[in-house]
């Protein structure tokens, strides 16, 4: 089947990770059931205007438009190997444009609320408690994708030189060093998950659930949303979160952005711009408190 060796191709030759496969095949084969089943037609044989018929029919049916504009991704992507396997003639969905999406800024976690989580908060000794604050503690003293956390080996987690390996998308692989206090956190989960289920060879996730499981997407979020609750009110509760309030946090006490690229395993710096947008907030109204000038007006 053409979509199974779309897959195979971005598994192969991209390296794409699992849940991007997963996401794309979803797409893909939801497309071809509606044309399938409304005209009788598979997805090779889609034009644009079916293409488009479908984005519309989405958006009637109340999806929101960064998961439509996702469906179009998987379907340029697909039509473009197609066309550059010398499968069909033309990309039908190239001159398709995305569903626009209103502009919002996303609002990171005060450096006092982590605090007050990291700090204060009364997570227990045993080993739920300790896996719990380990895993928050690295996410925000490192910065890393959910993906990237849960994809973590022991291997990866060198203690003795503080440093972790991270492997990032597209197979990029970067090391980030570790803060004394979250090489004490990691130890002492280790210590505590080694004596619930025993000695955990190199290939073993660092990470592990209450059953001495790998960790999954859900139960991550689920963890952080729950912590995070307890310390803030703010809407968005999630890894990506802490994400951005490690790049924001460290942008603030003095970070260059070519480090903090570097940190969050981005490719470009615009990518990383994309993130800070409320440090730069901060970094503005520090300038005109500061700055002898300022208060000449």
């Amino acid at each position: 089947m053409a979509i199974d060796k779309f897959l195979d191709y971005l598994h192969r030759e991209r390296h794409y990770s699992d849940k991007t496969l997963r996401s794309y095949a979803t797409d893909l084969e939801a497309f071809d059931r509606f044309v399938h089943e409304v005209y009788g037609i598979g997805i090779d044989a889609a034009d644009t205007k079916l293409i488009r018929r479908w984005l519309v029919w989405l958006q009637s049916q109340g999806m929101q438009a960064r998961t439509v504009n996702r469906k179009l991704t998987a379907l340029r992507s697909y039509y473009k190997f197609q066309f550059k396997s010398g499968l069909r003639s033309d990309n039908p969905a190239s001159s398709l444009k995305g569903v626009k999406i209103p502009k919002t800024r996303s609002v990171p976690l005060s450096e006092a609320e982590m605090r007050v989580l990291l700090d204060e908060f009364p997570f227990s000794d045993d080993f739920k408690g300790l896996r719990d604050k380990a895993v928050i503690q690295t996410f925000y003293e490192t910065g890393m994708r959910r993906a990237e956390l849960i994809g973590l080996t022991c291997a990866d987690v060198d203690l003795s030189s503080r440093q972790i390996r991270i492997h990032g998308k597209g197979g990029k692989e970067r090391l980030v060093p570790m803060l004394p206090d979250l090489a004490e956190i990691l130890e002492r989960y280790k210590a505590e998950r080694d004596m619930e289920f025993g000695p955990f060879s190199p290939g073993m996730p660092f990470f592990v659930t209450d059953k001495g499981k790998k960790l999954y997407d859900m139960f991550v979020y689920r963890l952080i949303n729950r912590y995070i609750s307890i310390v803030s009110r703010k809407e968005k509760r999630s890894p990506h979160m802490i994400r951005h309030s490690f790049a924001t946090h460290i942008l603030n006490r003095g970070a260059d952005l070519h480090t903090i690229k570097q940190l969050l395993g981005h490719s470009s710096l615009a990518a990383t711009q994309h993130y800070l947008h409320s440090g730069l907030a901060e970094l503005k109204k520090v300038y005109r408190n500061a700055h002898p000038r300022s208060k000449k007006r």
